[in-house]
C-alpha cells in the first residue's frame, strides 16, 4: 500500500477462538467469524477477507487498517491473479510428490488436508 491511500479502520471486537470465516449470506455478508462469533463487520466481501487474512497471521490484532474501495478493488484483482499462480505450482508439486499414490481418492484427501492445513482450502 501507499502512503496516501485511504484507509478504513475494521475494529475486532472478539478473540480469535475458533475457525475464522467470512459472512455470504445476505445477513452477514462483509463480517468475519470466529467460531461462529462475530468479530468484525467490514462492510464488503473483499475487506471482510483481507481482514481474515491478516488475523489468520495476527490474531491478537484489535484492528485492522483496510483500503478504501478502488484500491482494495485493485488489490483484490491482483491477490486472486496470484492465487492462480500458486495453485497452479502448488498443483504441479502435488502431482510430482504424489506419483507414487495410485488411488485417486487418497491422492485427493492428502491435497485437500494439505490445503487446509495450509489455510488454503
Amino acid at each position: 500500500m501507499n502512503a496516501d491511500d485511504e484507509l478504513v479502520d475494521i475494529a475486532i471486537t472478539g478473540p480469535v477462538d475458533g475457525p475464522l470465516a467470512v459472512g455470504t449470506e445476505l445477513f452477514d455478508l462483509g463480517e468475519v467469524t470466529s467460531g461462529g462469533n462475530r468479530i468484525a463487520r467490514t462492510g464488503s466481501m473483499t475487506a471482510a477477507q483481507i481482514v481474515r487474512a491478516v488475523l489468520l497471521i495476527e490474531p491478537a490484532l484489535t484492528l485492522v487498517k483496510v483500503p478504501k474501495a478502488a484500491r482494495l478493488q485493485r488489490l483484490q484483482r491482483e491477490w486472486q491473479a496470484a492465487v492462480k499462480r500458486w495453485q497452479i505450482e502448488f498443483d504441479s508439486a502435488a502431482e510430482k510428490t504424489l506419483t507414487g499414490v495410485t488411488d485417486t481418492r487418497t491422492r485427493q484427501a492428502v491435497v485437500s488436508k494439505t490445503m487446509t492445513l495450509m489455510h488454503a482450502a
